[in-house]
């Protein structure tokens, strides 16, 4: 690789009398001597690793394990509520009270139904022996069992209501009736919204808390159409905040949806944040990623060794002849990677000679010069 340093304009000057330079055939000759007066650079077009990347938009979203919402499983008037929108709550603590007289009414439906059981399996017990000794009938025998069946059902229907209203059912059989019910937090995490006011009377339709546990927040991300077959799980990705597009965070494609959205002809994407303190995170935010989806090894040049005229590309290609050094325009095919950057074919012919590298500006200046 030849490197030329910057002389001074006045021995440029001079030195273009020993150049022969032929902008319409696009030949440029220099004297080996002066070649040196010119700050180019030359060698072979250099293999660079590239980055690829599709652009995408999503939002930042937490799975439904981690959001929950709570409804009265009886209606009731609130009666006390205990957070505010954006507390923290642990599982199982109390958020509200509701009260109501049906509560009162079940819990006596219980004791009451756990009495006729209790009389209706002796019985069932009595009536049982009496057949195996061939005293009773078995017609008393059968209408013994199906009220104990029947009791049994009613009962453990009951006790079922009441567990799901969060009650003792041995405090209630020792006569401990209460008038209140307590609704508490299923999981951890923040509350999102708060639906009720003391007095309020809510009905079981009706959401009344959200609970959202924020520990693993991913990403849903909507990827085109045309870019899906890029997409592949454990890619790295790098995604900016609306708010605060000068820091990136990192997330790792975790799942690809299987569906495409026919209306935008998108698919679902679901990632990962990297990022362990995720506290500045909430749900709903949007976020603007890049899912690195190749590292390729390409021939690359700097915008520093094109020339673009009329609509083409060119380089110049470097020869040697005798004491004259010549630069031949020669197109080429190149792709824009960025504002200062272009990828050449890995076919091009180009790629087997040497080239100006940097400075191929000096090289037009020095043509349009001529030209004069």
């Amino acid at each position: 690789m030849i490197f030329a340093s910057v002389a001074s304009c006045n021995r440029a000057d001079n030195s273009a009398e020993n150049n022969n330079t032929t902008a319409s055939t696009g030949v440029i000759e220099i004297d080996s001597a002066n070649i040196t007066q010119y700050p180019i650079q030359i060698g072979y077009i250099p293999p660079i690793k590239i980055q690829q990347s599709v652009q995408v938009n999503g939002y930042i979203e937490i799975p439904p394990q981690n959001r929950a919402t709570v409804y009265a499983h009886l209606g009731g008037f609130v009666k006390e509520v205990y957070v505010l929108e954006g507390s923290y709550v642990k599982k199982g603590q109390i958020l509200a009270d509701l009260q109501d007289p049906h509560y009162i009414t079940l819990q006596m439906e219980y004791v009451q139904a756990r009495s006729k059981l209790e009389y209706n399996e002796k019985e069932y017990n009595r009536q049982l022996e009496l057949l195996d000794k061939n005293i009773g009938s078995k017609k008393d025998y059968q209408v013994a069992q199906a009220d104990y069946r029947t009791a049994k059902a009613l009962t453990n229907s009951l006790a079922a209501q009441i567990n799901i209203l969060g009650l003792d059912t041995a405090k209630i059989i020792t006569g401990e009736i209460v008038n209140h019910i307590h609704l508490r937090a299923p999981i951890q995490g923040y509350i999102k919204f708060v639906n009720v006011n003391i007095g309020k009377y809510v009905t079981e339709q009706e959401p009344l808390f959200e609970v959202i546990d924020t520990r693993h927040l991913h990403i849903e991300l909507k990827v085109y159409e045309n870019d899906a077959y890029k997409i592949r799980k454990g890619q790295k990705i790098l995604f900016t905040l609306q708010d605060n597009i000068t820091s990136k965070y990192e997330a790792e494609v975790y799942l690809l949806g299987k569906i495409f959205d026919t209306q935008s002809r998108t698919m679902l994407i679901h990632a990962h944040i990297s990022e362990k303190n995720t506290t500045h995170f909430l749900p709903g935010m949007y976020v603007s990623a890049q899912i690195l989806v190749n590292n390729d090894e390409r021939p690359v040049l700097s915008s520093d060794a094109i020339w673009e005229d009329m609509g083409k590309m060119y380089v110049f290609a470097y020869g040697n002849i005798n004491s004259k050094i010549i630069f031949t325009k020669t197109e080429i095919q190149a792709q824009k990677i960025n504002d200062t950057t272009y990828s050449i074919s890995a076919d091009d012919k180009i790629l087997k000679q040497k080239i100006v590298l940097k400075g191929a500006y000096y090289l037009i200046s020095e043509a349009d010069r001529s030209a004069e």
